[in-house]
């Protein structure tokens, strides 16, 4: 859930299935504010806020291979059979089920609108820079609420027809954040 620090003036902006359980933990603030876009948090600070710059926030978020972050919502939202898998994404082939990490991280016109965007795939550096940034030494704990257990890579449990729906629904993800 993305969560408001007003005090360590932080706003961490928790993308599903991007260990944002764990850092919440870490943080001592489990149970936050929903998954919210960063739009809908820096809304609600100047909203119920009288004095707060913004700029004096440090704002991040985590984001995770698409393909990679597809599998375990599936896992965790839809069923722990993987075996309909590409079923379920030729049912949904006209509109992704999930909300891309641009719309959860960017404004209207794709300009990023946190301070520090780390990877899923380079957790723990990306965390200890976050530390470094907040003033902080502070382990991540391993949260993981998925409730399937995936026995082989992410990319296993695609067909090529599949990988290219969700190359298409997500491209904003792979060209923004960088994954091939």
């Amino acid at each position: 859930m993305s969560l408001i620090d007003f005090k360590n003036k932080i706003i961490f902006i928790h993308i599903p299935k991007t260990a944002g359980s764990s850092i919440e933990k870490a943080l001592g603030a489990e149970g936050g504010r929903g998954h919210l876009t960063v739009n809908e948090m820096l809304k609600i600070v100047k909203d119920h806020t009288i004095g707060i710059n913004l700029d004096d926030f440090f704002k991040f978020s985590i984001v995770r291979n698409p393909l990679d972050r597809l599998v375990s919502c599936y896992d965790m939202f839809v069923s722990n059979d993987m075996t309909k898998f590409n079923d379920w994404i030729y049912c949904h082939e006209d509109a992704t089920p999930f909300k891309s990490q641009v719309a959860f991280l960017c404004d209207e016109d794709k300009n990023l609108k946190v301070d520090f965007v780390g990877k899923f795939e380079n957790l723990q550096e990306d965390w200890i820079e976050i530390c470094k940034r907040i003033g902080v030494d502070i382990e991540l704990p391993h949260i993981d609420p998925s409730k399937g257990m995936l026995e082989k890579p992410y990319i296993q449990y695609y067909i090529p027809e599949t990988e290219a729906i969700i190359r298409e629904w997500l491209k904003d993800d792979f060209e923004f954040f960088e994954y091939a």
